[in-house]
């Protein structure tokens, strides 16, 4: 039993890993497809907004980061 929780939690330590790795470093593109990097933010305040154009509420609050911008 005490094996069986460790091999899971190694399996699920090794695909989180995978996954993060796969990730990579997002490209940041303003709406008028000028391409940014992490360095060009350094020491600003940086807002990350993940929305879709589906979600009700995502789609709620963009006036909101439009009045924050």
């Amino acid at each position: 039993m005490k094996i069986q929780r460790i091999a899971f939690r190694l399996a699920a330590l090794l695909t989180l890993a995978t996954i993060l790795v796969a990730c990579g470093r997002p490209e940041f593109i303003d709406a008028d497809g000028k391409s940014f990097d992490w360095q060009d933010f350094q020491g600003q305040r940086l807002v990350v907004n993940f929305w879709a154009e589906w979600c009700a509420p995502c789609l709620e609050e963009i006036p909101e980061l439009n009045r924050l911008h």
